[in-house]
């Protein structure tokens, strides 16, 4: 009997669960999947950091005849919780990205992509030669330099995503439509059943009820496997949903929350339907103008102390 073990950085999407004899193989019995990415964002927050930081501090040491600082004090922190950077978010005070809690809160295990962050802070900054030679004084790193590299990296992995073949435009307006849709949301509602009523701080989607496609939906089927592929969104197929159904839940790619103004907290979910969500892939930039059209007229309607049914229903 022999166990084999592979390290592999594509999706679960691209997995081929067959042998050689074109059998398919059972998950949990014959093999077992183990997501690195859906490890690492439910990770505890200490350990993320921790993990983070020794990888980065390591590569820091191994410049050899430099005193580099450590990244704890090349970045600093933000500091804030993310109840109150939501309400930074919705007030008219100006917040820039910055500092490792915020870096850290920004990985999804794509530890590469955090790499290269730093890489690009510390040339903005002036590169490892001027790094080397600074005092204490000069760092942390200017926030404006590090909110200007931590937006730049989300617009960059966009628009790699919109480049990618077949449906790469499509699952670009997805993650715009998801993420104009959760900002409306931070800008406007408030978290329910929460006793200091935060702003809605939406990180995932959540589908209600069991996800499936038929013989006709083939095409919303890649959309929807092109969009997990590329790690727009990462998949967690054991959420539980109020009806007692193990549903997917998508969370968004982390290094995304900066572009489109929101938290890291996971405290909230966009719930949608399966014909919902299947109008997302369908047509996002539609989905998103009828969900945004359907929210204001509901929030306007709860302003003149009416129920907008209208609102509540138009397609």
């Amino acid at each position: 009997e022999s166990t084999f073990f592979k390290v592999a950085t594509e999706s679960l999407t691209s997995l081929h669960p067959y042998d050689a004899e074109r059998k398919l193989l059972e998950e949990d019995r014959e093999f077992s999947v183990i997501d690195l990415g859906k490890s690492f964002m439910t990770a505890q927050p200490g350990d993320r950091r921790q993990f983070i930081a020794d990888v980065i501090n390591t590569r820091f040491k191994a410049v050899e005849g430099k005193a580099l600082p450590s990244v704890e004090q090349l970045l600093g922190e933000c500091g804030l919780a993310q109840t109150d950077m939501a309400r930074v978010l919705r007030s008219s005070a100006p917040f820039k990205y910055r500092g490792l809690d915020v870096v850290v809160g920004m990985c999804s295990g794509d530890i590469t992509h955090t790499l290269r962050l730093i890489r690009d802070m510390v040339t903005e900054f002036g590169g490892i030669e001027k790094l080397a030679v600074a005092g204490p004084d000069q760092y942390p790193i200017d926030e404006e330099v590090q909110n200007r590299a931590i937006l730049a990296l989300g617009a960059a992995f966009l628009d790699n995503i919109e480049a990618a073949p077949d449906y790469g435009h499509v699952i670009r307006k997805i993650a715009d439509a998801f993420g104009e849709i959760a900002h409306w949301e931070l800008m406007h509602l408030d978290s329910p059943n929460q006793g200091q009523n935060p702003p809605k701080q939406v990180f995932r989607i959540e589908i209600r009820d069991k996800l499936g496609f038929d013989e006709t939906e083939d095409e919303l089927r890649k959309v929807y496997e092109a969009l997990l592929r590329y790690g727009v969104f990462i998949r967690d197929a054991k959420g539980r949903s109020l009806r007692s159904v193990v549903v997917d839940r998508l969370y968004l790619r982390r290094l995304l929350v900066p572009i489109f103004r929101l938290t890291f907290s996971r405290r909230d979910n966009l719930g949608l339907e399966v014909a919902e969500f299947k109008r997302l892939l369908r047509d996002p930039d539609l989905f998103k103008q009828q969900e945004l059209r359907k929210r204001r007229r509901k929030q306007e309607g709860s302003r003149n102390g009416r129920f907008d049914f209208e609102g509540e229903n138009s397609k």
